[in-house]
């Protein structure tokens, strides 16, 4: 009876108008991820932390080109190569900071309690973390060539320096979208590792921490892997031998290293292309699908 009272009083009850001020936008899956997208941007771009971050970036960059010019006919060559290193190595352990925070800041306040509940479904989430992600590493890496490309017209150009550009060609050109574009790669999986450790521990060191400790460690590891593989003989020496080729930076710096050498004209690395590129890409998988389906069967009011 007390059921049915107040469904009636319910029914009663008019729905309150909605503001002229409040805009409803689609409700799409891609409209949503993408409104997603622009609010995580923006919340980054208003952080003092992302400025710091690009400050460095810059700094190291200019020190870079300022440490290394020199006289070379390939100077122009050499520039886009030092850039796009150090880009990689610097942009490597800021974004790993980047990617963590956003993620981990949002437990840390209890935000994402109300993003998951009012806001965007958990895959929506997942997804526009990674697009902010993907979308910061090709804004900055883009930004740094032109620093790059600036700094070295200012050093050299005023000083009426011959330049050879007989080396620049269609396979040159093509060559070095590759070499920046897996650069790109490296650094955006990275951050897909801060992002999967910093949903699981629910916290912003969990990510940063645990993936700057095994970026630094995994060349140590592979070293210890290859030095038993020689020194054992037999089946089990051929086994640990090949464990470092399927460590995601092995396979990330293959990527690079295959670009470069052919760049250079050198011989190309023990990992080819074709398998460097499935671990990474069974890396990405297996990350991002157990972060979604912790995020799936989490209680977020825990």
């Amino acid at each position: 009876m007390n059921n049915q009272i107040e469904t009636a009083v319910d029914q009663l009850i008019p729905a309150p108008a909605r503001s002229e001020n409040v805009i409803m936008g689609s409700q799409h899956f891609l409209n949503v991820l993408a409104r997603s997208i622009a609010g995580e941007l923006y919340k980054i771009h208003q952080r003092a932390m992302s400025k710091v971050l690009s400050t460095i970036a810059i700094v190291t960059v200019v020190l870079a080109l300022l440490f290394t010019n020199s006289t070379s006919s390939r100077l122009f060559s050499d520039m886009i190569y030092t850039t796009i290193s150090i880009s990689n190595f610097i942009g490597t352990i800021l974004f790993i900071i980047l990617a963590g925070t956003i993620v981990g800041g949002e437990y840390s306040v209890g935000s994402i309690r109300l993003m998951l509940t009012r806001g965007p479904t958990r895959i929506q989430f997942l997804l526009a973390k990674l697009g902010t992600m993907l979308v910061c590493v090709c804004i900055a890496f883009i930004s740094l060539m032109v620093v790059g490309i600036i700094t070295w017209m200012l050093l050299n150009l005023p000083a009426g320096r011959t330049i050879d550009w007989s080396f620049m060609n269609a396979k040159w050109l093509l060559h070095t979208a590759l070499y920046f574009l897996v650069t790109l790669l490296s650094v955006f999986t990275y951050c897909v590792l801060a992002i999967s450790l910093s949903t699981w521990g629910k916290a912003t060191a969990a990510g940063v921490t645990g993936v700057l400790i095994w970026w630094f460690l995994e060349g140590g590891i592979s070293s210890l892997f290859t030095i038993l593989g020689s020194r054992m003989q037999n089946a089990f020496g051929t086994f640990f031998a090949a464990i470092p080729d399927y460590f995601i930076g092995n396979n990330l710096g293959a990527l690079r290293t295959n670009q470069q050498n052919y760049l250079l004209g050198e011989a190309a690395g023990s990992i080819n292309d074709l398998h460097a590129g499935i671990v990474i890409i069974v890396y990405l998988a297996l990350c991002g699908g157990i972060t979604w389906w912790a995020l799936q069967t989490r209680d977020i009011t825990n």
